[in-house]
């Protein structure tokens, strides 16, 4: 009686499955520790804003208050990004939308960095 044919061999590829799905999460939260921190400290600077002001109130100083509210909420937008790119379900076929949200993040981060960069100063 004949030997039964051996079972083809199995690849590298075929025997541990890629996990290139957890890549993009696992960057964006990387960078999500020191963009943190660099918008926390911006936001501590942007109180400077209003030394100019004799009291430093809304009416006193409007357009500082503003660019700095818009700020805040920018910031807080990147958010939004960083909880996407975690949830997206898990499928080789949204890797790509994976890396548009990774690099959604980067844009929204600088994008919040510059709106606190460029706060104008008292009136």
């Amino acid at each position: 009686m004949p030997l039964p044919a051996a079972p083809p061999v199995a690849t590298q590829m075929q025997r541990r499955p890629r996990r290139l799905w957890a890549l993009a999460p696992i960057l964006t939260t990387v960078l999500a520790v020191p963009a943190s921190v660099l918008l926390l400290i911006m936001f501590g600077l942007s109180a400077m804003a209003f030394d100019s002001c004799e009291p430093p109130t809304e009416t006193t100083c409007p357009a500082a208050t503003a660019a700095i509210e818009r700020a805040v909420e920018f910031a807080l937008l990147t958010l939004l990004p960083l909880i996407l790119v975690w949830v997206w379900p898990r499928s080789a076929r949204f890797n790509t939308v994976r890396w548009i949200m990774a690099a959604a993040y980067v844009a929204v981060v600088m994008t919040a960095v510059m709106m606190f960069v460029n706060i104008p100063a008292g009136r």
